[in-house]
């Protein structure tokens, strides 16, 4: 199950503000990605290279800063809508990866739950 034997730890703080029926979670946080895991995702061993054209990489450790911002708005008595967008700013142990082409890594999502009450 854990092929890279790496950690990825991340930390968020989150607050809470309404407004009208909305509810927005703001979040502020850090991810550390250990020098296995990066390298598992994002290294190319020397045979790859050979195989792909891409130059051999060795990732190491790396600490990404992440912000993120999160919408609740009902739809109904149960059910309601959920918006996440973040940003996490990739550090250069994977950024400078030859098949990473980005410094940063956006998500996007909507939910819709049902709340039993």
């Amino acid at each position: 199950m854990n092929k890279s034997h790496g950690t990825l730890l991340e930390a968020i703080y989150a607050a809470e503000f309404k407004l009208g029926p909305v509810t927005f979670y703001p979040q502020a946080g850090v991810e550390h990605r250990s020098s296995s895991y990066n390298n598992y995702f994002y290294g190319v061993t020397p045979a790859e290279s050979a195989a792909s054209g891409y130059h051999a990489y060795q990732a190491g450790a790396s600490t990404n800063p992440i912000l993120s911002l999160s919408l609740e708005t009902p739809l109904s008595e149960h059910l309601v809508a959920n918006l996440t967008l973040k940003r996490k700013w990739l550090g250069s142990a994977v950024s400078d990866s030859p098949i990473v082409n980005r410094k940063t890594e956006d998500m996007a999502f909507v939910t819709i739950s049902y709340r039993f009450k």
